[in-house]
């Protein structure tokens, strides 16, 4: 049975790609055991931990199987710089074993078969078991580490075995080829290794470890015979602007797009060739596993929208306005809550994620933003940024849009252009700031004077100095605000200057 395809030149993949088998990804992790065996200090800790990190390649998926057979922990680790050298990681981790690991030709040599390691325990004695470590993404703030078990990673097969399940993400992961250009250290880059593949039968096709561009992605579409694609929207967006990219991506059966929203444009110019499937969840909660509509579904064309199915015990507590806080009820009945195995003592997690209502079918729902994304100014009234930030960022001369800060006078507009401002000419630049200025007072409109905005409030990143992003493209609205602290802090007091008078 195949397990992987990798490519068979990674400098030229239109020559396609080969497989993995299960018996060789069990020999090379035997290797890998052994190699961990020789390589980590003697200890009586049980459950020793250690870091590995390398490029994105199978090994990440290697290493969780060899880890599992010795009992250890196996911790994917926060990097903040681009050196990952293993002495630079252990630097930064000071309580953690970091790992140079062997080459990918030494755990996957022909010969005689290595010696063989078996995992000693039995479901029920270790189920419960610490095994990976995975990062939150740090969207809102510094990521945090969290623990999974055995069971936990196995929610996969927990919900391919619930009888009558509603259509859902495994429904389409099942027995297909799935590529993510996600790093291996992004929690769903992991799993795609380790559960989707386990689990459910599903082909993933590794990408080569090389810089990322709309040409890598779209040959590996193409020559790895992708069915479906785990993509952040960003890189959606930008495949959507490039000839070959669109032509590519339009070929899948199923966009499955994590971390943030799909903007209107992107979605539109796809939604007629490719089922569109947002894929929500955390790091903390694992995948929602949302119901996906079919063709026959009057709501298969609210591509933006999802539908909660009963064993995730998803509750809607209203929250403001027409925005609702997601809530998941512990219940013994519900098989699909690994957020209850996290956290055994918590009888409800809020997530902290709002949702707002579909106008016409009452039970799907669009994620919006956070509680984070709510910004209170001084004078007591407030906002929530992300459902302005999304409409801003529609205008196609922009690449991202953000809004702040938590205790200012009134809000700061942040935008990210798509290409370099400093080389538009006079007429683009005219036409973006007559779009813009008609964007905001739509969205003036709506809101209390106190917290309108104004384009004299307004930063124009600068194209040395992106948006901070994570691992899953999605903004680091707690990092990018970090970012432009000092340009915050001098159009506020420029402004308190305009006030008082003083020029």
């Amino acid at each position: 049975m195949i397990w992987v395809a990798t490519p068979v030149q990674p400098t030229d993949l239109n020559l396609g790609f080969k497989n993995v088998t299960y018996r060789q990804l069990d020999e090379a992790a035997n290797r890998a055991a052994k190699w961990l065996q020789n390589s980590l200090p003697q200890t009586g800790e049980v459950f020793q931990s250690f870091a590995y990190v390398a490029t994105k390649d199978i090994r990440y998926g290697v290493f969780a199987v060899a880890a599992a057979k010795l009992q250890k922990v196996y911790c994917t680790v926060y990097v903040n710089t681009a050196d990952i050298s293993a002495a630079n990681i252990s630097d930064q981790n000071a309580h953690l074993i970091c790992l140079s690991p062997p080459s990918m030709e030494s755990l996957f040599e022909s010969g005689p078969s290595p010696e063989a390691f078996s995992y000693p325990k039995s479901w029920e004695e270790g189920k419960d078991d610490p095994w990976l470590v995975f990062h939150t993404s740090g969207t809102t703030g510094l990521p945090r580490p969290v623990v999974y078990t055995h069971s936990m990673i196995a929610t996969f097969d927990r919900a391919a075995m619930l009888p009558a399940l509603p259509m859902n993400h495994i429904h389409h992961y099942a027995k297909a080829r799935w590529y993510t250009p996600l790093p291996a250290l992004h929690f769903a880059g992991r799993l795609q290794l380790v559960a989707m593949t386990i689990y459910l039968d599903c082909v993933v096709v590794n990408g080569p470890s090389v810089p990322l561009t709309g040409t890598v992605i779209a040959d590996v579409i193409t020559y790895g015979k992708i069915d479906g694609a785990i993509l952040p929207p960003v890189l959606v967006d930008m495949l959507c602007m490039e000839p070959q990219g669109l032509a590519a991506v339009r070929s899948l059966k199923y966009i499955h797009f994590v971390g943030a929203p799909l903007s209107t444009k992107s979605g539109n110019l796809l939604k007629d060739f490719v089922h569109l499937v947002p894929s929500i969840g955390s790091t903390e909660t694992g995948g929602y596993f949302t119901k996906i509509s079919t063709k026959d579904d009057a709501a298969y064309t609210e591509w933006d929208y999802v539908e909660f199915q009963e064993h995730a015990g998803a509750h809607f507590r209203p929250y403001s306005n027409d925005l609702h806080e997601l809530v998941f009820i512990k219940d013994p009945a519900y098989m699909i809550q690994p957020i209850f195995e996290l956290y055994p003592k918590l009888s409800m997690y809020e997530t902290k994620d709002l949702w707002m209502r579909h106008p016409m079918f009452p039970n799907h729902w669009k994620i919006i933003g956070r509680v984070d994304d709510y910004i209170c100014f001084a004078h007591g009234e407030g906002l929530h940024a992300a459902k302005i930030e999304q409409s801003i960022a529609e205008n196609p001369m922009i690449k991202a849009a953000l809004i702040g800060a938590q205790g200012s006078p009134w809000p700061i507009l942040l935008i990210e252009t798509e290409t370099d401002q400093d080389q538009w000419r006079q007429e683009q630049t005219e036409k973006f700031h007559s779009v813009l200025h008609r964007q905001i007072q739509e969205i003036n409109s709506s809101l209390h004077e106190k917290v309108q905005l104004n384009t004299n409030h307004l930063i124009i990143a600068k194209q040395g100095k992106p948006f901070s992003r994570t691992e899953k493209g999605s903004i680091g609205r707690y990092q990018t605000l970090r970012l432009y602290e000092a340009e915050i802090c001098s159009t506020y007091f420029q402004r308190k200057l305009i006030n008082e008078g003083i020029d």
